[in-house]
C-alpha cells in the first residue's frame, strides 16, 4: 500500500527492526492505538522498483512502499531528536470509551507514551 498521507516534507523518522533482523529507518505517516491497547505505525520507506519508459527501456526507479508496524516488542523504536507531535494520530473508539469509564470509576490513568 502506498501512502500519500501529508505530515509535511519531513516527517519524523523511527528505526523499524524486520523479521530476518535487519534494522532500517522510515518515515512514520500515521500512528494508532487499537481497541486492545497495542500501538500500529504506519512507516514508508522506499524502494526500488522496475520501471519501463515509455520508449520501453527499463531503469530502477525509487518508489515508496507503505506498511504498518506495531511500536511492541522493539520493532518501532522513537530517534532521539525526532518529533512525533505532528504525526496523525488514532484511537480506538472503544479504548477511548474505557478510558472515560476508568476515569469516571476513580482510577489513574496510564502514564502517556511520549512517542506513541
Amino acid at each position: 500500500m502506498i501512502d500519500r498521507t501529508d505530515i509535511g516534507s519531513n516527517p519524523p523518522q523511527v528505526t523499524v527492526k524486520l523479521p530476518d533482523g535487519q534494522v532500517l529507518r522510515a518515515s512514520v505517516r500515521q500512528r494508532r492505538q487499537e481497541a486492545d491497547g497495542s500501538w500500529w505505525f504506519l512507516v514508508m520507506i522506499t524502494l526500488i522498483v522496475r520501471f519501463q519508459g515509455a520508449n520501453g527501456r527499463l531503469t530502477a526507479e525509487p518508489e515508496p512502499a507503505s506498511f504498518w508496524a506495531p511500536a511492541a516488542d522493539g520493532v518501532c523504536t522513537p530517534i532521539e531528536g525526532e518529533d512525533y507531535s505532528a504525526v496523525p494520530t488514532y484511537r480506538d473508539p472503544a479504548l477511548l470509551r474505557r478510558q472515560v469509564r476508568t476515569r469516571a470509576a476513580g482510577q489513574r490513568r496510564p502514564p502517556p507514551d511520549d512517542w506513541a
